[in-house]
């Protein structure tokens, strides 16, 4: 069963439990391929703050291995969340007219911390730029991934183009 979860709202608070697909940066659903990885998680979104979205969450298992246990990307390699799960929080605000910035703060017991910054704006009705920055440090041995990407593209009408550069990892000790 790709999707069986219960919600309920009360207020500006949504809480949803069951296998679910997510969209958080660092753990998300991938929708390239036949069957589409979901998660067995507990999610909290909450819309107090006034163009802000705050999500805490718990994911457990996922049908993105062979054993059915969840998976997060590290150094390259998937790794299992195995039966303790990882924790997620997050803030997206919309505040600034035309941007959108976001923070992602993730814990994968006993196996990695994370943390995901993005910024995206338009200028001008017609130039966006973008920035993102992406670590992952690795528990057991305390090496760290980091990741840095900057865009900017242009749209005229129907023609739209876009430059982008990233930087992995500068010391070699691993990257996203």
């Amino acid at each position: 069963v790709n999707e069986a979860w219960i919600a309920a709202t009360t207020a500006n608070t949504t809480a949803k439990i069951g296998r679910m697909e997510l969209d958080t940066p660092l753990a998300f659903t991938e929708k390239w391929s036949i069957e589409k990885n979901t998660f067995e998680a507990a999610v909290l979104i909450n819309t107090d703050i006034s163009n802000t979205t705050l999500v805490g969450a718990y994911v457990g298992r996922g049908n993105g291995t062979g054993d059915g246990q969840g998976v997060v990307a590290t150094g390259g390699e998937f790794t299992n969340f195995g039966g303790k799960g990882a924790y997620v929080v997050g803030a997206v605000n919309s505040t600034v007219p035309n941007t959108n910035i976001q923070a992602w703060y993730y814990n994968v017991t006993d196996l990695a911390t994370g943390l995901w910054l993005q910024a995206n704006t338009t200028v001008l009705g017609s130039i966006d730029l973008g920035a993102q920055y992406a670590s992952i440090e690795l528990d057991a041995s305390g090496n760290t991934s980091t990741a840095t990407a900057v865009r900017v593209g242009y749209k005229y009408g129907d023609l739209k183009t876009f430059a982008a550069y990233s930087q992995t990892g500068k010391d070699g000790a691993g990257n996203i």
